[in-house]
């Protein structure tokens, strides 16, 4: 027997697959809800709950530092064409 063989992965079949990926879709269902409810609380004690899953996804995609490098960009095309 060759080291190939010994080290071949099973071929998940598609039931295998579909299911697979239907406990993932149910978990982010669940997870969706969540955040819907965090959502829901942030706007019941008056938080932008927009702006604040906006920066909670930036930061879990470790995307912060593109995003502020952006909004600084904007900030000085719109102080220059605003003329200040």
């Amino acid at each position: 027997m060759n080291n190939g063989d010994q080290n071949a992965v099973a071929k998940k079949t598609e039931s295998q697959i579909v299911e697979s990926m239907k406990a993932l879709y149910i978990e982010q269902n669940i997870l969706d809800e969540d955040i819907k409810a965090l959502k829901d609380e942030a706007k019941s004690v008056g938080y932008n709950a927009a702006l604040l899953a906006y920066v909670a996804k930036a930061m879990a995609n470790s995307k912060t530092n593109d995003i502020l490098e952006k909004n600084e960009l904007f900030a000085k095309i719109v102080a220059k064409i605003a003329g200040n």
